[in-house]
């Protein structure tokens, strides 16, 4: 900000991680999404973006349940600040909307940093029920593997691997974010 005059999008680099997470799940696993040109046969249109049934099902019951949660971790990081700064920031002339952005939010943010992390953790970690439905995850592949090749402590240790470098990297990222943040707000 001091360079620019202009304040740096937090919420653009969560957005791009998440996206980069969406990105990443999408190459190891690129079947969940079809795409052909659509063309005119008939009376209807055949082709276009295709999505799985059981894709569509576990991301929207993980988005659903992890929304609430990540909601709740916002709502507490919300009312842990306390409302004589925003406040204060309105007696100074800012608006509430600028107040909430300039003063409430830097705050919120670095308060939820370890409970974003866990969330995130978690919704990795549960994407593995993702078998419930149907959808081949890296728990039921690895399940095959160990089926035909009678290798389980080698494919499971594999699997842990896979998962603690995904944890790891978001954990990392995040945690690099909230120093980031708190490097900003200690100027």
């Amino acid at each position: 900000r001091d360079r620019t005059g202009r304040a740096q999008p937090v919420a653009a680099a969560v957005a791009e991680a998440l996206a980069g997470l969406a990105l990443l799940a999408l190459w190891l696993d690129p079947v969940p999404l079809a795409w052909s040109v659509p063309r005119l046969e008939g009376f209807d249109f055949t082709g276009g973006g295709r999505v799985s049934l059981q894709f569509a099902v576990i991301a929207v019951t993980l988005m659903l349940y992890h929304g609430a949660q990540i909601g709740e971790v916002l709502r507490g990081g919300i009312l842990s600040v306390p409302p004589g700064q925003r406040e204060a920031a309105q007696a100074l002339g800012l608006s509430p909307r600028q107040a909430t952005r300039l003063v409430v939010l830097p705050q919120v943010l670095r308060l939820i940093g370890p409970p974003m992390n866990n969330q995130y953790v978690n919704l990795i970690k549960n994407t593995s029920v993702a078998i419930a439905v149907g959808y081949s995850d890296l728990m039921s592949v690895s399940g095959t593997i160990i089926n035909q090749t009678f290798r389980p402590l080698e494919m499971m240790l594999l699997t842990m691997a896979v998962y603690l470098a995904i944890c790891l990297a978001v954990t990392t990222q995040l945690n690099r974010l909230g120093d980031r943040l708190r490097r900003r707000e200690g100027r």
